[in-house]
């Protein structure tokens, strides 16, 4: 029926390509550069692979370039990252821009006589405050900016009907409001709450 629809429109499904699945189980599936899992999405791993070799890339120890211009010759990547995936899981920005701010250290490290990465005390010796004084565009400040809340998922939250009332979250605590919602442009089972990925309670969805 999928694939009628879709070749009524002058399209063709690739049955290598296509595959059903729940996206209420573990493991959940990759499209159009998200990946998305129990009521969650996020940027898969290959898109963070290469944001990451990207920043690298320009950020290079043996640079000689001022702070300032190096900062203007990343934001681009930055911002345009950010803005494709903007409506990933909370968690995943605070990694990102932790990681453009460590390259950034290891430069400076290294332009006072240390070696390896920024690490340990050079996050008190050149703090978040002194990357963003000289103009790091930076995703958490980014998404706060826009309004976005801690929790949820962003705009698709106006778009979901919840179903179910309660559930339970972490630690035995039953959490007081609706957990589970229909995403109903895709028919796709999403999760209205959003646990960190990083542990300390049990995943919902």
């Amino acid at each position: 029926m999928i694939q009628n629809r879709v070749e009524a429109q002058g399209l063709t499904l690739h049955a290598d390509k296509t595959r059903i699945v729940d996206a209420r189980e573990r493991g959940g599936f990759d499209f159009l550069g998200y990946h998305f899992e129990r009521g969650m999405r996020w940027p898969k791993a290959a898109s963070t692979t290469h944001f990451r070799q990207a920043i690298k890339a320009k950020t290079r120890r043996s640079s000689g370039d001022s702070l300032v211009t190096l900062i203007r010759r990343i934001n681009p990547i930055i911002r345009g990252w950010y803005g494709y995936y903007r409506h990933s899981h909370w968690t995943t920005f605070r990694p990102m821009d932790a990681y453009v701010r460590m390259r950034l250290r290891s430069i400076l490290r290294k332009r006072h006589g240390g070696t390896g990465r920024g690490r340990g005390t050079d996050q008190y010796r050149w703090p978040n405050a002194y990357c963003d004084a000289h103009g790091l565009f930076t995703m958490i400040a980014a998404r706060k900016a826009a309004g976005y809340p801690r929790w949820g998922n962003n705009r698709l939250e106006s778009r979901m009907r919840e179903i179910r009332t309660s559930g339970w979250v972490g630690r035995g605590r039953k959490a007081p409001y609706p957990i589970g919602s229909w995403w109903e442009p895709c028919g796709v089972k999403l999760s209205g709450h959003e646990p960190s990925r990083g542990g300390g309670g049990s995943r919902l969805g």
